[in-house]
Formats: C-alpha cells, sequence, structure tokens
C-alpha cells in the first residue's frame, strides 16, 4: 500500500540517524483517508 501523507512526531531531517528509532507513525492518510491514527 502506497501512502498519501504521513505525519512523524519528529521532524526526521533534523533528527540524527542515532535517534531514528524514537520516532513514530502519528497518522498516515492513503486515498483522503486517515488509515492509522496513534495518540491523535
Amino acid at each position: 500500500m502506497l501512502f498519501d501523507l504521513a505525519l512523524m512526531s519528529e521532524d526526521i531531517f533534523a533528527t540524527p540517524p542515532e535517534e531514528f528509532t524514537r520516532v513514530s507513525v502519528l497518522l498516515t492518510m492513503c486515498d483522503g483517508r486517515a488509515v492509522h491514527r496513534a495518540g491523535i
């Protein structure tokens, strides 16, 4: 499945690679619908 939008808990471009494990997916949208929600 491809997604349209993924909202992450951290800015992955500003997060050092060694800290990637603390980044989580908060929301994923596919075809205009929220298909995954966590903590929001």
